[in-house]
């Protein structure tokens, strides 16, 4: 081979020829194998011959004329004439240049017709049609070069798919099979039975696949997945007294003037290092960094009260300390009590919620010195109804939304987790959103009642 390369030197006409004659060879001699190779090769090797004619020297002109009149001396050596012209005709097909062509509308309606019109009827009444004359009938009309079995294949193609849809053109995709309206209704028995049946169970149990058992009950049930909400446990026992809460509050305090002037109050706790899911959270990297996380046996936290109306709010109030009585009155009553104005302390109500440090008789009597009968807790009259959360603004609201916010990033002191607080609701709790945050209180209210005191977070 390297011998061959040098002698061709940069002279790529005799790379051509050579090809050429490789081709001529193996086809006589039935070499299939490399009959396939050179069948790869015959675009190029035509390519060079044809673009030799502008460069190459006369001796390589002579010798590309002489390879093409060999073919008359190469017949005498054959066995017989059928022989050679297989050899001849696998031969010229092997370096004929295939074109993949797309055939028309009018080709294909072309070939339909032909087929037809040259069948001939045959001795026992049968009508026999040529797929040769069909062919030689289209290169006629058509001419262009293209493998003669390639054509032939093509008009059984068209000839078979007029035969079964009566039509030349590509009919639309079957696609997957339906699915039967057994294997649906069995699937909605079996939905209906269990809803909170996952799709994996599903599909085990009915021996259905998965994506059509997906495919099934998203399309064609028209159901679709729904989150479940974590709601407070209620007992039997909190229901007429949230109902009672919710027509006492619609009577006195669904007017925006008294809320204006009325607070809601509650505290919660901060804590410095979030939660960290070992299950879920991952380190990416090209080696395993053997990463740890450490937890203090004993979390660092700050709690926060406030207290909000429908035009402003008060705190927040800081401290570290579990509240006992005498701490929530003197840290946290004491300093909400003296920015009060004047008209909030005349007309406005006061709400807490039931811990035993806010109920006290102490603080009972403390927070009646400056609100009289307008205090909204337990062991008062109206009564505050225990285990609702989402009765509260700052519990069904403000809490949450400041939770999601300030742990966006991670937060290494507590000085900076108070400052954040501070800075949050400075300004996030402006009049508007107090407002938007009394009208979500209100329809709470309303469904409450709606559902006779019993949990209605889905409905909103």
């Amino acid at each position: 081979m390297c011998r061959l390369f040098q002698f061709c030197g940069k002279d790529y006409t005799n790379i051509g020829i050579f090809i050429f004659y490789a081709t001529l060879v193996a086809t006589l001699f039935r070499r299939q194998r490399f009959i396939r190779f050179c069948r790869m090769s015959t675009i190029f090797s035509f390519l060079l011959i044809t673009g030799a004619f502008s460069h190459i020297l006369c001796v390589n002109r002579l010798v590309l004329l002489l390879s093409f009149a060999v073919f008359p001396f190469i017949r005498t050596l054959s066995v017989s004439k059928n022989s050679f012209y297989q050899n001849y005709r696998s031969l010229s097909n092997n370096l004929r240049l295939r074109i993949r062509m797309g055939y028309s509308l009018e080709q294909n309606t072309f070939i339909v017709m032909s087929y037809y019109r040259n069948g001939v009827l045959n001795e026992y009444g049968d009508w026999v049609y040529s797929v040769d004359a069909c062919k030689d009938e289209y290169l006629v009309k058509y001419p262009v070069v293209i493998e003669e079995e390639s054509l032939k294949t093509h008009i059984r193609r068209i000839v078979a798919r007029f035969n079964d849809t009566g039509s030349v053109c590509k009919g639309k995709p079957t696609g997957r099979p339906e699915v039967s309206e057994d294997v649906v209704d069995d699937l909605r028995t079996r939905m209906e039975q269990s809803p909170k049946k996952s799709l994996s169970k599903l599909s085990l149990q009915s021996g259905v696949p998965y994506s059509t058992c997906q495919k099934v009950v998203k399309k064609k049930l028209h159901m679709h997945p729904y989150k479940i909400s974590l709601v407070q446990e209620l007992q039997p026992a909190d229901f007429p007294r949230r109902v009672q809460y919710c027509h006492w509050f619609q009577a006195n305090l669904d007017d925006n003037r008294i809320l204006d002037l009325s607070f809601f109050s509650d505290e919660a706790w901060f804590h410095l290092s979030g939660y960290v899911n070992s299950q879920n959270f991952r380190i990416w990297s090209t080696e395993n960094p053997h990463a740890f996380e450490e937890t203090p046996l004993h979390a660092m936290k700050v709690g926060v009260w406030l207290a909000v109306s429908r035009r402003r709010f008060i705190g927040p109030i800081f401290f570290q300390d579990t509240i006992n009585a005498a701490r929530y009155r003197e840290q946290i009553l004491d300093v909400f009590v003296n920015q009060l104005l004047p008209e909030e302390l005349e007309s406005g109500y006061f709400q807490q919620d039931g811990a035993t440090a806010h109920t006290t008789r102490e603080n009972l009597r403390y927070l009646e010195e400056f609100y009289d009968d307008r205090i909204i807790s337990l062991r008062a009259n109206p009564e505050w109804p225990p285990r609702s959360p989402d009765l509260t603004p700052l519990d069904f609201s403000v809490f949450g939304w400041m939770k999601d916010s300030i742990y966006k990033n991670r937060i290494h002191t507590l000085e900076e987790l108070m400052d954040k607080i501070t800075r949050f609701c400075n300004e996030n709790l402006n009049e508007e959103v107090l407002q938007d945050i009394f009208e979500n209180k209100k329809r709470r209210v309303a469904l409450c009642l709606r559902e006779n005191g019993q949990h209605f977070q889905h409905l909103l």
